[in-house]
């Protein structure tokens, strides 16, 4: 890759770059600055990135179905859902939030009705997110984001959480322990 010939731009991802162990898996020989002329890291979406992620899935056309529009919804409100554990918020990935928008979607299709605001914010609440899941891994994974890599957007977060004092929260609890899902005005 390093004594390219042609002009040919080299993509790969690596959806696997730290060990449960919090050890990098991504060879040395790869890591070294030159062997690729950049690599870029993609963290979870700011609330402002959930708002178009959000936007995008609603407006999306379905089988047999138009997109909706997303003006319909309160994107802004959906935006700030956070899962909080012990005083910090985890966001979830834009593919839980798109799973969550397509189970919403479901069950008001189920019930032979359009999907709402509430639909989409009951199936938000229900993720426990990747950054939760995995979060001695993600704070890894994001200190070598942060430390060598080029961000994906300006805007994405910098940590795999948030410290939730720093935020207005209601809280419920779930019928599960210990998890509580959240609606969030954060303001950073």
């Amino acid at each position: 890759m390093q004594e390219k010939r042609s002009e040919v731009f080299f993509i790969a991802t690596c959806n696997a770059m730290v060990a449960s162990n919090g050890q990098l898996m991504l060879p040395p020989e790869l890591q070294r600055r030159g062997r690729l002329d950049a690599i870029f890291f993609a963290g979870f979406p700011s609330d402002e990135e959930v708002e178009d992620i959000l936007r995008i899935h609603i407006a999306l056309p379905r089988e047999n179905c138009s997109g909706r529009d997303p003006s319909n919804f309160d994107v802004e409100m959906l935006s700030h859902i956070k899962y909080v554990h012990d005083d910090k918020a985890y966001p979830l990935s834009g593919a839980e939030i798109e799973s969550a928008f397509l189970d919403a979607l479901y069950e008001a299709f189920s019930e032979g009705r359009e999907v709402t605001t509430i639909d989409i914010e009951k199936y938000m609440k229900l993720v426990r997110p990747i950054s939760f899941v995995m979060g001695s891994t993600m704070e890894v994974l994001y200190e070598f984001g942060n430390d060598r890599c080029l961000p994906v957007s300006s805007k994405q977060l910098v940590t795999p959480y948030m410290n939730s004092n720093t935020t207005t929260v209601k809280s419920t609890r779930k019928s599960e322990p210990g998890r509580v899902a959240t609606e969030m005005n954060v303001s950073l």
